[in-house]
């Protein structure tokens, strides 16, 4: 009895860590959405000072930022590791305050390649992207 107790156990385990896995959307899905979804690239995005940028990993080529009433997608030009690492603090450029630029600013040292206003709905579909075109998680 004690035996099939501690295999329930152990079976319920792997499920709750296999379901609680969370898998990120492959650079190349990014891709394809900003193409397919025909997101205009801006050069700036303009937030009050005492705002606080919130950022959503999608990879390490990509993450959402969100301000009081708009999100956006935001591309690096190359990967960016400070996103996933928090043992290092880079401290971010900015060359003018409440402004966030594209080619320019970074974001804990990684500097934007490009960035698109997205709504809701698209920073939604974005977090659920598999490794394929069309593909959603689960």
């Amino acid at each position: 009895m004690k035996t099939v107790f501690l295999f329930v156990a152990l079976l319920a385990g792997v499920l709750v860590g296999c379901a609680s896995e969370q898998k990120i959307p492959s650079r190349e899905a990014v891709d394809d959405f900003v193409v397919v979804s025909e997101l205009p690239p801006i050069d700036s995005i303009r937030y009050f000072g005492h705002q606080q940028l919130q950022q959503t990993y999608l990879n390490d080529y990509y993450a959402i930022m969100s301000t009081r009433k708009e999100d956006y997608l935001i591309e690096f030009t190359k990967r960016c590791w400070a996103l996933t690492d928090n043992s290092q603090v880079t401290a971010d450029i900015r060359h003018e305050s409440n402004v966030l630029r594209a080619k320019f600013d970074t974001i804990r040292g990684c500097r934007i390649k490009a960035m698109y206003p997205i709504n809701k709905g698209q920073a939604e579909e974005l977090k659920s992207l598999g490794d394929a075109p069309g593909e959603t998680l689960k």
